[in-house]
């Protein structure tokens, strides 16, 4: 019964947050949505950026399984699954993003960015002698692009759908990410 709780909970702060941004989203606005008390409310988390933190941290590791179950490329998009939240929900993550004057709501969006795509460059860096800081580098330039084209779409600065850019993307980069891949491989054998 508490995780049916706390899913509700966090389904109403996602509610409300394709409605405004969050800081504008208040205890009282999530529990009057689902019909919890204040008490319980705190019972499962310590405030509305708590509750943004659990949606971020379950949608990295819904992206991860996904990752994982269809063996995707995390820098190639070709295929529209991964997208599903995103194009479905265009509001919630517009007004997440226009909440980024908040430091912490920019923390937990780069941080969640960031997994995914640490993820992403180790499975396909496996087997390979690239060092750690390259991948890193790597996966930083790569969830860097990403974002901001995200940010982009979502501002209406570029046009079609989010498919057909990321179809273009993966046409004009093809693979890139690899090729970066090799290079850190063969720059690491020849330094040891």
């Amino acid at each position: 019964m508490a995780g049916l709780t706390k899913q509700a909970i966090i389904n109403s702060f996602v509610q409300l947050a394709a409605e405004k941004t969050v800081d504008k989203i208040t205890v009282k606005d999530i529990t009057d949505r689902c019909g919890v008390s204040r008490n319980t409310f705190y019972y499962h988390f310590k405030d509305v950026y708590d509750v943004l933190e659990q949606f971020l941290e379950d949608q990295t590791r819904a992206a991860i399984t996904l990752m994982e179950e269809i063996d995707l490329d995390p820098c190639r998009h070709p295929n529209r699954r991964p997208f599903e939240q995103v194009l479905s929900n265009k509001d919630l993550f517009y007004h997440l993003y226009q909440s980024a004057g908040k430091q912490e709501v920019r923390r937990y969006l780069e941080r969640s960015g960031e997994t995914i795509f640490d993820h992403g460059i180790e499975r396909l860096a496996k087997g390979k002698s690239i060092s750690a800081e390259d991948k890193r580098l790597i996966a930083s330039f790569f969830g860097s692009a990403f974002r901001g084209v995200l940010i982009d779409w979502m501002e209406d600065r570029l046009e079609g759908s989010i498919e057909d850019i990321f179809q273009r993307l993966d046409y004009l980069l093809g693979d890139c990410v690899m090729e970066a891949i090799q290079r850190g491989s063969i720059e690491t054998k020849k330094k040891k």
